[in-house]
């Protein structure tokens, strides 16, 4: 979430496993305690969602290796390229969904990267925007966000902080009612990074 001088990456603690049988193919939980969004520097942190295992290693595991490089980055830009490296080498292209934000000297940035596509994009080009960047199993959080009307250019970063940890707790106590998946817990981690003048 981009509001006025913060950031605020928030995720849920939820890993889902899928395993194979004679008679096709179930999910079950495999921790409510996953780290999924990472600090880099006080200026600079990113988050995953999706695929938490590739090729039998998790991806926390492969993330907490790679920062000592990513520790080096000094915009988001950096970070980004460093992860595309770590995941796409020789020609590979699997990794899970990517949000890294940061500040780039005094202004922020907000990188996106979907699962399996190489191109990042920029969610918020132009500096009096703000809102809310989802990704994941978000369809109830978009619901909440698309059908309200939020003033982010007047929360306080207490505000943002509440309204992120409301959209997973909502989303995950939903889901308990749905006859899908339930892949997202109440679980979650959120981190603020704060415009430094």
């Amino acid at each position: 979430m981009k509001v006025p001088g913060a950031l605020i990456l928030a995720s849920d603690c939820r890993v889902i496993g899928t395993q194979k049988s004679k008679s096709g193919s179930y999910s079950y939980i495999v921790s409510d305690t996953e780290q999924k969004t990472f600090p880099i520097h006080p200026r600079l942190a990113f988050s995953y969602s999706g695929d938490a295992d590739l090729l039998g290693v998790p991806v926390s595991f492969l993330l907490k290796r790679a920062m000592p490089s990513l520790n080096k980055a000094e915009s988001t830009e950096e970070a980004a390229s460093l992860l595309l490296d770590l995941f796409c080498r020789d020609g590979k292209n699997r990794h899970p969904s990517f949000l890294i934000s940061g500040y780039n000297g005094s202004t922020p940035s907000v990188l996106d990267l979907p699962a399996g596509k190489t191109e990042w994009k920029e969610q918020y080009p132009l500096a009096d925007v703000y809102g809310v960047t989802t990704m994941g199993d978000n369809a109830i959080a978009q619901s909440l966000i698309e059908r309200g009307t939020y003033d982010f250019h007047l929360f306080r970063i207490p505000d943002a902080v509440n309204f992120a940890r409301f959209l997973i707790e909502t989303t995950a106590r939903a889901q308990s009612f749905q006859k899908t998946r339930q892949t997202v817990s109440t679980n979650c981690d959120i981190l603020v990074l704060c415009e430094i003048r």
